[in-house]
């Protein structure tokens, strides 16, 4: 082939597969309530359902008083296209009830908070073990789940 052969070829390819970018990702969107309760600052992780993970895909999420959720991988709005394994995690303040921020020591006041979610559902447990999976694929993506009260 000739050189001139062979530099049309490669600019070809590159126009219809790529330049070896980062992936699209597509925007995920959704509702999640627990026990068909909403609650805010309900966290939401989705994780590649095999393979390696990476900065598209590797995600988290979380909701709002309403149970509407947004998420963002670490790379940006989105996930890229595929599996995901999806997990889930829920501190409230142990006395109110409400949803707080994850934490180990007790607040200001001597609340401590408590991890609502149980396994095989919860971020605490081995993200293998969720029974709940979502596929990514091209367009807006929407995630509607009801977490068994255990």
């Amino acid at each position: 082939m000739s050189r001139r052969a062979f530099v049309t070829v490669a600019a070809l390819c590159a126009v219809f597969v790529g330049c070896g970018g980062p992936p699209t990702l597509y925007p995920v969107t959704g509702k999640v309530t627990l026990g068909g309760k909403a609650h805010s600052r309900l966290m939401v992780y989705f994780r590649p359902a095999s393979g390696e993970v990476t900065e598209y895909n590797l995600a988290v999420g979380e909701t709002d008083a309403d149970g509407n959720l947004g998420i963002m991988s670490v790379h940006g709005g989105g996930l890229q296209a595929g599996d995901y394994k999806v997990s889930f995690r829920l501190y409230q303040n142990a006395r109110t009830g409400a949803g707080i921020a994850s934490t180990d020591k007790p607040d200001e006041k001597g609340v401590t908070a408590k991890q609502v979610i149980r396994a095989p559902y919860d971020a605490d447990s081995s993200h293998d073990s969720t029974p709940v999976t979502f596929t990514v694929k091209s367009g807006s993506n929407e995630f509607v789940f009801d977490i068994p009260r255990q």
